[in-house]
């Protein structure tokens, strides 16, 4: 069978179609982000975004698994997005500022906290 994968842009933090393995669950990020396998939960993510890319909950774990691989950029890119459609969710800002401190910027961390 033909697959598809997904090609995340960084950029917006958006979601485009491409090839996917068949076998790939979009549900499957939570479980997989808890297990520590990040690489494996980020596609599952790609997954659930190409189905919706106003899912912010894919967002978050994509965030989280973002961070664990040290792609704080990206990481903050995803989290950005998630607070975007989700922006009264109290530890997206939280998490967001924490984003900016590892990455030394002081004053866009005080900014969401």
């Amino acid at each position: 069978m033909d697959s598809l994968y997904i090609v995340l842009d960084w950029g917006s933090c958006r979601a485009s179609t491409s090839r996917i393995r068949s076998h790939d669950r979009y549900d499957d990020h939570p479980r997989l982000s808890t297990a520590g396998r990040h690489q494996e939960s980020l596609k599952a993510c790609i997954n659930a975004l190409q189905g919706n890319p106003e899912e912010a909950f894919a967002y978050k774990y994509a965030w989280k698994s973002l961070l664990a691989l040290g792609q704080l950029e990206k990481a903050q890119q995803c989290l950005t997005k998630a607070h975007k459609l989700e922006g009264s969710d109290p530890e997206i800002a939280k998490d967001i500022g924490n984003i900016f401190l590892n990455l030394g910027n002081k004053d866009n961390a005080l900014h969401w906290y």
